[in-house]
């Protein structure tokens, strides 16, 4: 999963802390801008269970 936020103010491509996460890609969507931020969260799988009798 990767939220993509997308600040009204447009994307620096100076700051030190967030240029790592600065994609550039067609959006495809109207008002949104090609440059935003993408922040990748890794999935876990849900606990394994086991059937207690």
């Amino acid at each position: 999963m990767s939220p993509e936020l997308c600040p009204a103010g447009g994307v620096p491509r100076s700051d030190p802390a967030l240029a790592p996460l600065t994609v550039e890609e067609r959006s495809g969507v109207a008002g949104v801008s090609d440059r935003r931020y993408r922040i990748g969260i890794p999935v876990c799988s849900p606990p394994a269970t086991t059937a207690v009798r």
